[in-house]
């Protein structure tokens, strides 16, 4: 039989003389507690990782469905043309085909697909905008008004959720100091429009 003092947590308690089993038990379930907020935390990392790529694949999915319906739309329209240009005496023809493709799900899709362009570009033109007058705060350490004409607590709170949501550091192009400086913006307009 093995004889050892054991160290228990940050203080060692009074001498016992375990059985090299009782040792190797004790040592076990040491390890077992350690490995198992390692297992945790990893499968925590995994399970992020995994959401991460079921949104990526979703995108690459909804992409295929544009690109698809990009393309099913050329189609049609080439169709309406060649009947537009070969056969000009049936107009009244072409005009039910029109209606009739307007009011089809490709015709809806097109209408949404234009929609969520121009929301796109509208997105990206704003992103610059941001990020152009942000870089030219932070290059000459000026303080700039990020919350301008936000004269309610709603204006103030969707201005900082948009700003955040581009400039947090989490975010592939965040930033930690300008997330600091849209924060302290953020309180000091919160106080001046809560007086």
């Amino acid at each position: 039989m093995i004889m050892t003092n054991l160290y228990m947590g940050s203080h060692v308690t009074n001498e016992r003389f375990l059985s090299k089993d009782q040792v190797i038990a004790e040592l076990k379930s040491r390890i077992d507690c350690l490995e198992n907020e390692k297992v945790r935390r990893c499968n925590e990392n995994i399970n992020r990782m995994s959401e991460n790529m079921q949104l990526h694949q979703e995108l690459e999915q909804a992409q295929e469905e544009i690109s698809y319906l990009k393309h099913e739309l050329k189609i049609s329209k080439k169709y309406i043309d060649f009947w537009e240009d070969n056969y000009s005496e049936s107009r009244k023809e072409i005009e039910q085909l029109k209606e009739q493709f307007a009011s089809t799900e490709t015709g809806k899709l097109e209408e949404r697909v234009k929609q969520l362009e121009e929301e796109r570009d509208h997105y990206q033109l704003l992103c610059d905008q941001i990020e152009f007058e942000l870089r030219q705060a932070k290059d000459a350490s000026a303080a700039m008004d990020l919350f301008k004409n936000c004269d309610s607590m709603e204006s103030l709170s969707k201005r900082k959720k948009t700003l955040l949501s581009i400039f947090h550091p989490d975010n592939e192009y965040g930033d930690n100091e300008i997330t600091r400086m849209i924060l302290a913006q953020y309180n000091k307009k919160k106080e001046s429009i809560c007086k």
